[in-house]
C-alpha cells in the first residue's frame, strides 16, 4: 500500500501531511521568488516516510523521553510498550496511524482513538489534531478528550525537524529566545539523556540566547521559564522563522542541536521530559496535566516565516 500524503496550503507556503505515519508533516516549504525551498527537513518520498523520517511531528502523550519507559499509575508501573528506545522517546503518537476527519486545501483534520492505536496507555481518549496554513504560516492545534471515567496523565508538544542550511545557506543561523532557568542532565543516565537533573539560572550565562547567537551544537537542553517565543534567521539568505505558543503551557523550550546531523530543532513543550515519573514523586511544575473525565486538554503552536 502506498503512502498517502495530503498537500495543504497557500500562495507562500506548503507542506505535506502523512495521517497513516503518526499524522507527520512530511514537508514544509516555503516560496523565495519562483522557486520552492525546504525550512523543515523533507521526506516527500514513500520510501523515506515508511523509513521514520519526516518535517514535523505532535509527541504525547509523553514529551522527550520517560525513563525506562514506564510510569507509576494507580500504585503499579504502566509500561508505554516499545517505543524503538529505551525511556519511550516522544511518546507513542507519531507512531500512530490517525484518521482524516475533513481537509480542504489549507487546513487537514485528524483524529486518533484509543481503541485504534496499538500502544498501551490507560483512559478512554479521542486525539484531535488540525494543520492548518496561513499567509504567514503554520499553524498546529492539538486537543485531547478524556472520554473515559477516571483522569488520565497527558503532556506532549510540538517537535520540528528545522534545517540548519535553508537554501544553501553556509553561515550558522541566529538564535533567539528568554528563558531562566535549563535543566542540566541526570548524572545516573549517561548514555541515555534524561534533562531532569539540577535546574540552574540561565541569564547572563553561554544558555543565554535573549540576545540572538550562532546556534549551539550539542545542545540537548530543556529551558524554563520560556516567554513563548523563538526566533531562527538565516541572515545570509534572508530567511526568518518565528515558533510560538497561541495556546496552552507557554513555559518550556527544548533545543536540540547535534552537530553531526543537518537538523535541529526547539521543540514547544507541554511538560519536562519524565514528567510522569517526576510528578509521581511529588515533583511540582513538570507541566503533566491530570485531563479529569469529559475535559480536555489542548494547545496551539506555531511557526511563521518572515523573507526579505
Amino acid at each position: 500500500m502506498s503512502v498517502t500524503l495530503f498537500e495543504i496550503g497557500s500562495d507562500n507556503l506548503r507542506a505535506k501531511v502523512a495521517p497513516d505515519f503518526g499524522g507527520v508533516l512530511s514537508t514544509f516549504e516555503f516560496r523565495k521568488g519562483d522557486q520552492w525551498f525546504p525550512l523543515f527537513q523533507p521526506a516527500d518520498s514513500e520510501e523515506l516516510v515508511r523509513a521514520g523520517k519526516k518535517a514535523y511531528f505532535v509527541m504525547g502523550p509523553t514529551t522527550a523521553r520517560t525513563r525506562h519507559g514506564a510510569f507509576p499509575f494507580h500504585g503499579e508501573m504502566f509500561s508505554l510498550g516499545d517505543l524503538g528506545h529505551p525511556h519511550a522517546i516522544h511518546g507513542f503518537l507519531p507512531k500512530s496511524k490517525f484518521a482524516v476527519v475533513s481537509s480542504t486545501p489549507s487546513r487537514i483534520s485528524l483524529e486518533l482513538a484509543q481503541k485504534d492505536q496499538p500502544f498501551p496507555y490507560p483512559g478512554d481518549f479521542l486525539v484531535r489534531l488540525d494543520y492548518s496554513i496561513g499567509k504567514d504560516g503554520l499553524i498546529i492545534d492539538f486537543k485531547v478528550e478524556n472520554r473515559g471515567n477516571e483522569s488520565v496523565p497527558w503532556g506532549g508538544g510540538s517537535h520540528p525537524m528545522i534545517l540548519k542550511n535553508v537554501m544553501g545557506s553556509s553561515n550558522s543561523f541566529l538564535l533567539k529566545f528568554n528563558s531562566q532557568t535549563h535543566f542540566e542532565a541526570d548524572p545516573s543516565e549517561p548514555e541515555n539523556y534524561l534533562p531532569t537533573g539540577k535546574v540552574e539560572s540561565v541569564p547572563g550565562t553561554p544558555l543565554d540566547y535573549s540576545v540572538p547567537k550562532p546556534g549551539a551544537m550539542g545542545r540537548d537542553s530543556t529551558y524554563g521559564g520560556w516567554d513563548g517565543v523563538f526566533e531562527a534567521d538565516w541572515q545570509e539568505v534572508g530567511v526568518r522563522l518565528v515558533g510560538g505558543v497561541i495556546k496552552g503551557n507557554s513555559t518550556l523550550l527544548h533545543y536540540w542541536n547535534h552537530p553531526d546531523r543537518s537538523i535541529w530543532a526547539c521543540e514547544q513543550l507541554a511538560c519536562v521530559a519524565d514528567a510522569h515519573n517526576l510528578a509521581a514523586r511529588g515533583i511540582q511544575n513538570t507541566g503533566l496535566q491530570w485531563v479529569m473525565p469529559g475535559e480536555t486538554f489542548e494547545w496551539t503552536h506555531y511557526f511563521n516565516v518572515h523573507l526579505r
